[in-house]
């Protein structure tokens, strides 16, 4: 966004999540309106994948995850966070936060095992997405914490400290 502010302020107002999304993106379509709308779609999309595998692990319906689907993503509060206010990165940050869900409710009941690295990744993407919704998930790392016992809980805050390294280049 070099034409925004004298330079790239948006980087320093905006998490830089949804930038990372969409910058290959970017190179390829090379217009900047038509990337916020594909990358709208792509977050819709992954939406649906996303509480598809969220009902598959809590072991509801299909039908079940559609509407939750449906009830986060198309209530009228989100419509108009999304396309009144363009809050693009808010959503990222909340698809994110689906797929965090996903790993918390995967280990709550599974050892923890060589699945948990994709897990320190999205909760490392999901700082750099919204940071808000980062400290409400860890909140949820912190009860996962608190019903694991042993070396998984060592892995746990391992895994965190990780996330805070691997995150450690957008930090002021």
């Amino acid at each position: 966004a070099p034409e925004w502010y004298e330079g790239y302020k948006p980087f320093e107002l905006y998490p830089p999540g949804i930038f990372f999304f969409l910058y290959v993106l970017n190179l390829l379509v090379k217009d900047s309106l038509a990337v916020w709308y594909v990358g709208l779609l792509l977050i819709m999309l992954a939406g649906i994948g996303s509480f598809l595998l969220f009902g598959k692990i809590v072991k509801i319906s299909k039908f079940k995850a559609i509407a939750s689907f449906l009830f986060f993503f198309a209530s009228p509060l989100m419509i108009l966070n999304i396309v009144r206010r363009g809050r693009y990165p808010e959503i990222f940050g909340w698809l994110i936060f689906i797929l965090f869900c996903c790993g918390v409710y995967y280990f709550k009941e599974k050892r923890i095992n060589w699945i948990f690295i994709p897990f320190i990744l999205i909760y490392s993407f999901l700082m750099l997405a919204y940071m808000y919704i980062f400290v409400v998930a860890s909140i949820l790392i912190l009860s996962l914490f608190l019903v694991k016992k042993g070396w998984e809980r060592l892995l746990i805050v391992l895994g965190a400290l990780i996330s805070f390294a691997l995150t450690f280049f957008w930090w002021k």
